[in-house]
């Protein structure tokens, strides 16, 4: 749901990365199939998920609130996220179906298409920001034990799943060789509702 801006796939919100536009992660899962199913089944309800979490690196923060739309077979039809930078939305992205979106980015906030894969279901839309959910979600990391591992934004950095409930995931991004987080995820809350609260334009207060 999120876009990188410092080296990041495109594709990975690496932090819902940049964060969850583009959620498709690629790769063979190894490791141990124990992956824990933490999707709560009213997630596949019609209606929509309001998913907030906090990005912190270094030098910041970042709050992401986006908005999963799901129809009654339980498919994403819909996706709208946006992300702040010093008090403002310092970025919007919103997904309608088909194969691209739009991102606007203060301070011009003129909107960009932008190529999209959208995985099949909300397990994988999930799974792409936070890490495995089920079995069927841990493509594109090596599952061991109770953690799950894939390559990092840059070459020499890794990043860390725990198999926990996502209310209690930290998600990291680390050096490899001195373990220094270059990044982390948590704060993850996921909520079904009838209807979210419309997100605001790029370049808009942020309020919460």
């Amino acid at each position: 749901m999120i876009r990188a801006r410092d080296g990041r796939p495109a594709r990975r919100p690496g932090v819902l990365g940049a964060a969850l536009m583009t959620l498709l992660a690629a790769g063979a899962c190894g490791g141990s199939p124990a992956v824990p199913d933490v999707v709560d089944p009213g997630w596949r309800q019609p209606g929509e998920l309001d998913i907030r979490f906090t990005v912190r690196k270094p030098q910041s923060a970042i709050r992401v609130h986006a908005v999963l739309s799901i129809d009654a077979a339980g498919r994403v039809l819909a996706l709208r996220t946006v992300q702040s930078g010093g008090g403002v939305v310092s970025t919007r992205s919103d997904w309608t179906g088909g194969p691209a979106g739009s991102t606007a980015d203060a301070p011009a906030c003129a909107s960009v298409a932008e190529p999209m894969e959208p995985p099949d279901g909300v397990a994988g839309w999930l799974a792409e920001p936070f890490g495995p959910v089920d079995a069927a979600t841990a493509a594109g990391w090596t599952v061991d034990g109770g953690t799950a591992t894939r390559p990092g934004s840059l070459d020499e950095t890794v990043e860390r799943a725990p198999l926990t409930p996502l209310a209690t995931r930290v998600v990291r991004e680390v050096e490899r060789d001195s373990g220094a987080v270059v990044s982390e995820v948590s704060g993850i809350t996921v909520r079904h509702t009838t209807s979210a609260p419309p997100l605001p334009p790029c370049g808009a207060r942020w309020i919460e």
